[in-house]
């Protein structure tokens, strides 16, 4: 994972990861100590969100492709199943 972090430039794909779901995301920016915002939110070197508690908080994966179809389906189905319940 370090590797993957490591090589990430502004404007790369990565996946943020939260207890319960993921989404795809661009890199915005760097800080220059080094610190990643992606989303409004910063997140430290090894990917791990910053300032956030030990046991609630996101992190970085990388956005290959099979991840990315992945969510992109799970999206889709979700809002169609949306669409089922509000008709």
């Amino acid at each position: 994972m370090s590797n993957f972090i490591e090589n990430l430039k502004v404007g790369d794909l990565v996946i943020v990861e939260y207890p319960r779901s993921r989404s795809i995301q661009k890199v915005e920016s760097f800080t220059p100590s080094g610190l990643i915002r992606v989303g409004g939110v910063l997140f430290n070197k090894n990917g791990r969100e910053r300032g956030a508690s030990k046991w609630s908080y996101r992190w970085l994966s990388e956005a290959t492709e099979n991840a990315v179809a992945e969510i992109r389906e799970a999206a889709i189905i979700n809002k169609a199943f949306r669409l089922m319940r509000d008709t």
